[in-house]
């Protein structure tokens, strides 16, 4: 019956809109196919969890699935072995305790030792020998112990006596001095011990008086030579030295023409040292 109904029905809407349109129509009209759809698939496996875990102890290991992978072991790190040096600036062997230097391996001019007093000198270290040089030699905080020596001074002026202010200890006299220390001016050949005393106002004889015990006189420059002297200029002494006389009356000791026994001219000079020019002539 419903398909009499449907040819019935195209009958008539061929009549209406023609065979092609008709066509079209059954087109749609006609049962669509049957597909079969695909068979289902389970997304995901199903996996069987683990049983659960038996009661353990703090000490009994707890199994890992999977096992993780063994991590290597990390290098061990070897700490740098340093060392202390110290600068050897004369190059004997000993460093100056005052320079440590921490490093690896040995820098130049620097040595494990420490023992060096003064390392500017390199005769001064802990094997070196001890002199008497006022020096500590071998750096054991004493200065010449258990040498032989003898003190020696300066004799600047050659005198043979030495200065007690310039002691030095040698085992043998060193050049310029000498065993004596009595030498009260050692810078004037004629003042020591063994000189006499003169009345000149020094020491002389270095016994700490001076002038003592002399006969003194005075003497004055002639410088002229006419045998009369300068006032203003006199010394003391013991005997008369050489352009000296024993008065001092020239008025004019540049001019030998000019003195007291000098006969007064007429030259508007005082030629006879009396205080006057020229009197009594004309």
């Amino acid at each position: 019956m419903p398909k009499l109904i449907l040819l019935i029905t195209l009958l008539g809407v061929f009549g209406l809109v023609g065979c092609e349109q008709v066509a079209q129509v059954a087109a749609v009209l006609t049962p669509a196919p049957t597909y079969t759809p695909y068979p289902t698939y389970t997304l995901y496996p199903t996996y069987t969890p683990y049983p659960p875990p038996a009661e353990v102890s703090a000490t009994t290991p707890v199994p890992v699935n999977p096992a993780p992978t063994p991590i290597p072991p990390t290098a061990t790190t070897v700490p740098v072995q340093l060392t202390t040096y110290y600068w050897d600036q004369d190059g004997d062997g000993f460093g100056d305790p005052q320079t440590p230097l921490q490093a690896s391996s040995q820098p130049a001019g620097y040595v494990t030792d420490n023992s060096d007093c003064d390392d500017t000198d390199v005769s001064v270290n802990p094997a070196s020998l001890e002199v008497p040089d006022n020096i500590d030699n071998n750096c054991n905080g004493q200065i010449d112990e258990g040498t032989p020596s003898a003190t020696y001074y300066l004799d600047r002026d050659g005198d043979g006596f030495g200065d007690p202010q310039s002691p030095f200890r040698a085992n043998s006299q060193p050049p310029g001095y000498v065993t004596d220390n009595t030498d009260c001016d050692d810078t004037d050949v004629t003042v020591n011990p063994a000189s006499l005393e003169v009345p000149d106002d020094i020491d002389n004889n270095c016994d700490g008086e001076i002038d003592e015990g002399t006969p003194s006189g005075t003497y004055y420059l002639d410088q002229d030579g006419d045998g009369f002297g300068s006032p203003d200029d006199s010394i003391e002494a013991i005997s008369q030295p050489a352009g000296y006389v024993e008065n001092n009356t020239d008025c004019d000791d540049s001019d030998p023409e000019v003195n007291p026994a000098a006969a007064e001219i007429a030259d508007n000079k005082d030629n006879n040292c009396d205080g006057r020019v020229d009197e009594g002539v004309t």
